[in-house]
């Protein structure tokens, strides 16, 4: 019995093996402080950002609050993992450790606009408009404006909002089900594309068609009853620079890779909602098609990578403790 048992465990997939849904280290005392790639990635970009602003951003509006933002960002995914570890019964602080990727992105977007600032404050929409031209032979935004009704464009707004769901419910079905690895995987997959794309907000910052080309519009999007709210909300937030490449055309894409991968019931949930998400980036007139049709290959090349890296570090990065903390203490 037992025999069949290790040669059924020996013979499953990584992903298709189920950890305990909380508690990666079951005892940190001895196997050291561990940490997900995820959370390596975060922390490095992180840190990465606050070097460069402590080195060449002092001058820029912000700057204060823009480094604080960062460096909670690095510090915290280490803490929380130790803190989860150190306490490995306790649910909460797995569930803050896990999930810390998608408050880290939103809250790092918020405050981008110091560290564009200091990188590359100069505006590439002209360039951008004028890929779409050569590429499409039009603006994109611009054509399908004249096809669309109220409540379509409704609908797509609303699903352009759903952004961060998408990744809480396969996140949280995948958690939920104790698929740590598949989890880990995904979770990887989302820190690489970010940590890529927000590296491209710093060298190529954008506005969009929605301000670059308003003049080109015949009207404002007209929608139901949410749409000039959800208009003007995106027309308020901190950092709008953040155009090339598109972010939520990639994550859908992402979201819906994993999902169809490990969570087929999750994937016809999330497909239409993703679908529209997409389509709604040009409809809303907040990407130029260039920004679409780059963001698709980054994805497949993180989740290529995040695959290769979760193959090859199954548990994430080992941390060894010191051997002044594991000793025991001398005996007289």
């Amino acid at each position: 019995m037992k025999t069949a048992l290790r040669t059924s465990l020996a013979t499953r997939r990584p992903e298709e093996v189920r950890l305990p849904v909380w508690g990666v280290a079951q005892n940190p005392s001895r196997q050291g402080f561990r940490l997900q790639l995820a959370e390596v990635t975060t922390s490095t970009m992180a840190t990465v950002a606050v070097f460069y602003l402590l080195l060449r951003g002092r001058w820029v509006p912000g700057f204060a609050g823009c480094v604080a933002v960062f460096s909670v960002i690095a510090i915290a995914p280490p803490v929380l993992r130790w803190l989860a570890q150190t306490f490995p019964g306790s649910r909460a602080l797995d569930i803050a450790a896990s999930f810390w990727l998608i408050p880290a992105a939103a809250f790092g977007h918020m405050h981008f606009g110091p560290l564009s600032d200091a990188v590359h404050p100069r505006l590439m929409d002209p360039y951008l408009a004028l890929a779409d031209l050569q590429l499409f032979g039009r603006h994109p935004s611009i054509f399908l404006s004249q096809f669309m009704t109220p409540w379509l464009t409704e609908l797509l707004m609303i699903c352009y909002f759903s952004y961060f769901v998408l990744h809480l419910v396969l996140g949280v079905s995948l958690y939920w089900q104790g698929r740590r690895r598949a989890f880990d995987e995904f979770v990887l997959a989302l820190a690489l594309f970010y940590s890529v794309i927000y590296a491209l907000y710093l060298a190529v910052p954008a506005i969009g068609p929605r301000f670059f080309l308003a003049r080109e519009f015949k009207e404002p999007l007209n929608g139901v009853f949410l749409t000039p709210y959800l208009d003007a909300l995106m027309r308020t937030t901190p950092f709008n620079r953040d155009c090339f490449p598109s972010g939520h055309t990639g994550a859908a894409l992402i979201v819906l890779t994993y999902a169809f991968r490990f969570d087929r019931r999750v994937f016809w949930a999330l497909l239409p909602l993703g679908t529209g998400l997409v389509a709604a980036t040009i409809v809303g007139r907040y990407h130029y098609g260039i920004d679409l049709v780059a963001a698709v290959p980054i994805a497949l090349v993180v989740m290529g990578l995040a695959s290769a890296l979760a193959r090859a570090r199954p548990h994430g990065l080992q941390i060894p403790r010191s051997t002044w903390i594991t000793q025991e203490p001398a005996r007289i």
